[in-house]
């Protein structure tokens, strides 16, 4: 570690959870921006191959820093977006939107994974023309239109028949984005 520990601390010593590290450096050495520890020569290419496999995005590790995620989900969301490097960009910033109003981010964020590995993941993407002729028709808040263009885009064979219905259950109510957000339950 790059920071002197106190007087009397411990040092476990154990390779994949070595708690001489100081916060900083863990997050450091997670993401691969700190040299780890060097390896016993005989591991040889077994060990460097594990620790390029091993190492976490940036966005991913301060996306799970800052909602308090533990390391084992960290681990599996890092496996779920390399998957989707495509549309990494947008699914970071569909993940921080979905969990700032989570009551358990650890658990919105498993589902998310769970959506991720299903296919039926959709990150923060403009809204299609239809949707936001609805948005406007309807002055929708911004959680509602988040909301309706998630269940839209996870549904494109039926999306026309879907707006259709939503349009016209809005018709007559006095609180649409009301309506749209009990509407919409997934």
């Amino acid at each position: 570690c790059a920071v002197d520990l106190a007087a009397g601390c411990c040092f476990y010593g154990c390779e994949p959870c070595d708690y001489s590290l100081c916060g900083g450096c863990y997050v450091k050495l997670a993401t691969g921006t700190l040299e780890a520890p060097k390896p016993p020569e005989d591991a040889g290419a077994q060990a460097a191959a594990g620790q390029a496999a091993g190492q976490v995005d940036p966005d991913v590790a301060d996306l799970c820093d800052h909602y308090a995620i533990e390391d084992r989900i960290m681990l599996l969301l890092n496996e779920a977006m390399k998957a989707r490097q495509s549309t990494f960009s947008t699914d970071i910033m569909g993940l921080w939107e979905a969990l700032a109003t989570a009551r358990s981010p650890a658990g919105l964020l498993m589902a998310k994974i769970r959506h991720m590995k299903e296919g039926t993941f959709v990150g923060k993407v403009e809204p299609p023309k239809e949707v936001l002729r609805v948005v406007k028709q309807f002055r929708l808040d911004e959680d509602a239109k988040t909301k309706l263009t998630d269940f839209i885009l996870k549904r494109p064979n039926t999306a026309k028949e879907d707006l259709w219905e939503i349009e016209r259950r809005l018709e007559g109510c006095g609180k649409p984005s009301a309506v749209v957000m009990t509407m919409i339950v997934a």
